[in-house]
């Protein structure tokens, strides 16, 4: 008797289930789960899961889910929210970004009072660069940044004077380049139904300096060395492929050598280690961020 009514109950339990089992939980991996919710807690969802005609309990982590619905839902529902989901789980990312930067190193205490303007002016640049992003999952990505940046100045009417006293008069000038290309891990995750994303990066690479300077003559120096960077950026989406954003970055290298060129010849030198050039920089930078 005990068994038949066993039974019994399963028999109602099951067609319960199969007539009310139209919640739906959407993983952020888009596979889309018919079931019966049981219970929702701090971190995980509690369901019942028909697999072959077999219920089953199972259990999914909230930080796996993009969505999921307690009531009744019509296909087109579902579309509309799998499409949604599309829209906000791009997997490519390309970022172009425009704006200034700072050298943050402290100017030598060699350099005469008159040149300690001139010098602090060629701390600020200008600055272009890009990255692109795969997202493999939808919060974490890998991809490659690149970096340029550019400072200028200039000073007429100065002097050199060899050793015999004789001047020769002429300008100062520097056209200082730098750039940085490099992998790049990055994260991000979304806020507010996903129209806003904050994301940050680590990544490090090739730093590649140039100066092109003028002191009556012209010259060229030339480096390069390893670096390292990390941002912190913010995203808000205008469509679903385009965003605008702003990003606060921060580079750090330093150059132990580097070449010295005129129209006479080339010199090598090599830096002591308490002279060594820092070509750390602090950038605010902002652009279109496209999303495919």
């Amino acid at each position: 008797m005990k068994r038949k009514i066993f039974i019994v109950v399963v028999c109602v339990f099951v067609s319960f289930f199969n007539i009310n089992a139209q919640d739906v939980i959407i993983t952020t991996n888009l596979d889309t789960l018919n079931c019966k919710i049981i219970t929702i807690n701090n971190d995980s969802i509690y369901y019942i899961y028909q697999n072959k005609g077999i219920l089953e309990n199972k259990v999914v982590a909230l930080s796996d889910v993009y969505e999921h619905k307690e009531q009744s839902m019509f296909k087109e529902d579902l579309s509309k929210l799998k499409k949604q989901h599309y829209s906000d789980n791009k997997h490519f990312k390309i970022a172009l970004n425009s704006g200034f930067g700072y050298r943050t190193a402290e100017l030598s205490k060699d350099i005469p009072n008159e040149f300690v303007n001139y010098a602090n002016n060629l701390r600020s640049s200008l600055i272009l660069g890009g990255d692109a992003t795969y997202f493999f999952v939808r919060l974490i990505g890998i991809g490659v940044n690149y970096n340029f940046s550019r400072s200028s100045n200039k000073i007429d009417n100065i002097y050199i004077e060899d050793i015999y006293g004789n001047r020769k008069y002429g300008e100062m000038k520097d056209r200082i380049s730098i750039s940085y290309i490099g992998p790049t891990l990055v994260g991000r995750f979304f806020i507010s139904e996903n129209r806003h994303a904050i994301n940050f990066h680590v990544t490090a690479g090739y730093l590649n300096y140039s100066d092109k300077m003028v002191l009556v003559y012209d010259y060229k120096i030339k480096s390069s060395t390893s670096g390292i960077g990390f941002g912190l950026g913010y995203d808000l989406k205008l469509t679903d492929f385009i965003s605008i954003g702003l990003q606060l970055s921060y580079f750090s290298g330093t150059l132990s050598n580097f070449e010295l060129e005129s129209d006479e010849s080339t010199f090598k030198i090599e830096l002591a280690q308490g002279v060594l050039e820092s070509i750390s920089r602090i950038d605010i930078s902002g652009g279109l961020r496209f999303n495919l």
